[in-house]
């Protein structure tokens, strides 16, 4: 079995965001542990020397104190000289705890100031935050920055693909109904643009095929009265045998404009969808055969088949395909079965069955089969054509095939959503 998984524009803008998340957090977690790691070795680093050149200072001559405390500089970390302090955080002990105290209590604010033994202050003055946390501190910066920009791209083409999957579906529903619902006109200006066009086609092919059945009822119905006409008159003639062959082609022809007329009534899909129960339609289509004295059988693996149709539609079309098959056949099976991905409903008779070469043609309107089947029966060809509109029409899919032995089945299935 082939496993088909659908990326949508919104799984992928969902997965790489989650990337893009978690990785923002190991980055923030990180920075944020090896901030506080380094910070601790930089204040380690700061007191040892504060104390070195303390010591320093203590050890030489006053005045190379100065000098000292300019060699001592370096680019985090100052020294000055002064007969006041500079800080109003003072020490008078150059003891090392003593300095480590301080400097832990006050390591924001960044400087310090030492008296000296000779009453001078040496000032002290260092960065809280390290130059190269300011680097890290950027970098992490830039990352939200660029997570925020692809987040941005992603969201910009799920505005111009979300659009794509509606076109789809709307191409499809055009495809089995004739009044779908117009496309929502949203996102960039092209695809509003597009929408706009794609309704418009929808408007124009609903209004061609409204114009085409309401011709075709428009002639149906007119050639209503010239019909009656002739039938009136074939009641003078004196020829029984002329009579009986009139009344014949006359019935034929009423025949042919009661399907036409409910082909094109069928096509204006006016009936709403309602849930029914599947098998107890089938089973009372058999039973109405069986009480006429046909032989027809209904099997189903259920007692009860929820269906989502339009009543009378599909009514329509079990009931034509059954008197079909009662047509040219003496026995019909009719065997209804639910799997885990469709419905599917089967017709099979005992008939002659019908050519290979026109299996396909006979859903065309107004085809009819030469010889298989008997041409007695009369028609115009449209059974099948309403029949494969309304299937069409409910998701489904028809198709015929010729059983091994002799006879035909129809098979009927239709999608589970």
């Amino acid at each position: 079995m082939k496993c088909k998984i659908k990326f949508s524009g919104k799984f992928i803008l969902i997965l790489l965001a989650s990337i893009i998340l978690i990785q923002l957090l190991l980055a923030t977690s990180y920075y944020v542990y090896n901030y506080e790691r380094r910070l601790e070795d930089y204040k380690i680093r700061i007191m040892d020397q504060i104390v070195d050149t303390l010591r320093i200072m203590r050890a030489s001559p006053i005045e190379k104190t100065r000098l000292i405390a300019k060699v001592s500089e370096i680019h985090d970390f100052s020294v000055d000289v002064t007969i006041e302090p500079l800080s109003s955080i003072k020490s008078d002990s150059e003891n090392y705890y003593v300095i480590k105290k301080i400097v832990e209590k006050n390591f924001n604010a960044g400087h310090i100031s030492v008296q000296l033994d000779d009453g001078r202050w040496a000032n002290f003055e260092f960065r809280p935050t390290p130059a190269h946390y300011l680097l890290q501190l950027v970098i992490l910066i830039l990352e939200f920055f660029v997570a925020g920009i692809l987040l941005f791209f992603a969201w910009y083409i799920e505005r111009f693909t979300a659009p794509l999957h509606k076109f789809k579906a709307a191409a499809e529903r055009l495809g089995v109904q004739l009044r779908p619902e117009p496309i929502v006109e949203y996102g960039p200006a092209i695809v509003k643009e597009t929408a706009d066009a794609m309704n418009q086609m929808q408007h124009r092919i609903i209004q061609l095929l409204q114009d085409r059945n309401t011709m075709l009822a428009a002639i149906s119905h007119d050639l209503r009265t010239p019909l009656t006409r002739l039938r009136l008159r074939t009641q003078f003639v004196k020829d029984k045998n002329l009579v009986k062959e009139s009344i014949t082609d006359i019935e034929e022809m009423e025949h042919m404009i009661e399907q036409i007329l409910t082909f094109t009534k069928d096509a204006s899909r006016q009936e709403a969808q309602v849930d029914l129960d599947l098998v107890a339609l089938l089973q009372t289509l058999c039973d109405d055969q069986a009480d006429l004295g046909n032989y027809v059988s209904f099997k189903s693996d259920c007692q009860r088949l929820a269906f989502h149709a339009r009543p009378l539609a599909i009514k329509r079309a079990f009931s034509n395909i059954i008197n079909n098959a009662v047509s040219y056949a003496t026995q019909v099976c009719v065997e209804l079965e639910k799997t885990d991905s469709d419905i599917k409903v089967k017709i099979a008779d005992n008939g002659p069955g019908i050519p290979e070469d026109q299996l396909t043609k006979v859903f065309t309107p107004f085809y009819r089969v030469d010889s298989s089947r008997s041409p007695k029966k009369g028609g115009c060809g449209l059974g099948l054509a309403i029949v494969h509109d309304i299937i069409n029409d409910h998701d489904g899919i028809i198709f015929l095939n010729n059983l091994p032995s002799h006879g035909l089945a129809v098979t009927i299935c239709f999608p589970i959503p």
